[in-house]
């Protein structure tokens, strides 16, 4: 109950003080971030609540950019991407070294990624997960992703983001929306890693 509280709340607040237009781009944001609050919730009443709301149009909040994304979406991508870097690194034996927690902080490509899954933006709250179980410095939480004393908080984030794409998909399909992951894998691995589309 409290978590239908907090988020239910946060929207009267926000429709109080808001007409909803393209216009007032504060208070998408910070629908948009109330939506990221809301699939860290085991209770997804009030984004059910929500979705079905005529006056919420939580769909075009999913996907938001003025100058950077920053919708709902990250909330799924954002540990989607962090899964692919570490298969990546595992298939391609880095994980495997002893010296690996050493090694990957000064790879480009974990480095380059980490700057859009842990990065310092203005409407983060996505990186819940990933601050409360490894930290919420980048730098730091690299090495720590790839350090076996780190292995229990690595596995409970990806437990965690793993909930939040699976409750991401959920929210999506009661809004009528068919998301294909498989693009985004795909899409991740080719932009990202380069990985040529004769080998995906």
């Amino acid at each position: 109950m409290g978590g239908i509280l907090l988020v239910m709340g946060r929207w009267r607040s926000l429709s109080n003080r808001h007409t909803f237009t393209a216009d007032h781009k504060d208070f998408i944001s910070d629908l948009a971030d109330t939506v990221k609050l809301a699939l860290l919730m085991p209770d997804q009443t009030p984004l059910l609540t929500l979705a079905n709301h005529p006056q919420t149009p939580l769909r075009s909040l999913s996907y938001l950019s003025w100058g950077h994304s920053f919708g709902f979406e990250h909330s799924a991508t954002d540990g989607l991407a962090l899964y692919i870097m570490l298969n990546v690194l595992e298939a391609t034996g880095v994980l495997a070294r002893p010296d690996a927690k050493d090694v990957v902080p000064r790879m480009q490509v974990p480095r380059w990624a980490m700057k859009n899954m842990w990065g310092d933006w203005d409407h983060p709250l996505q990186f819940v997960p990933q601050w409360t179980h490894i930290s919420v410095n980048p730098e730091e939480a690299l090495p720590r992703l790839t350090d076996p004393a780190w292995s229990a908080n690595v596995h409970d984030l990806l437990k965690e983001l793993w909930s939040v794409m699976y409750r991401y998909d959920m929210l999506m399909a009661e809004l009528g929306v068919d998301y294909n992951w498989t693009e985004k894998v795909l899409e991740d691995l080719r932009y990202r890693y380069r990985f040529p589309l004769e080998l995906i």
